[in-house]
């Protein structure tokens, strides 16, 4: 998933669902979403500039049961601070 300009106005509350979709039954899956093209990652390794700039981050493990978001609360605030990414 590739976010774009457009994803900045976009209601942060369906992003899981989108990342949900994209998952579907994968047993492992890892979704990242960034608002500038330009910085989105273009290939793995991710470098330090396209890891800093993920804005939202969807991870599913369904053999450990782990369902984690993380979101770039500078943009999309949270109320639980866990929520929020790590921030340089």
């Amino acid at each position: 998933m590739r976010a774009h300009d457009g994803y900045r106005n976009v209601d942060p509350e369906i992003l899981p669902d989108i990342a949900r979709a994209h998952c579907a039954d994968r047993g492992y899956c890892n979704v990242m979403g960034w608002i500038d093209p330009e910085y989105a990652a273009k290939g793995f390794p991710m470098t330090p500039r396209e890891v800093n700039e993920v804005k939202f981050q969807y991870l599913v493990n369904r053999a450990t049961s782990l369902e984690q978001m993380m979101w770039d609360c500078r943009i999309w605030k949270q109320d639980d601070a866990n929520r929020c990414s790590p921030v340089d």
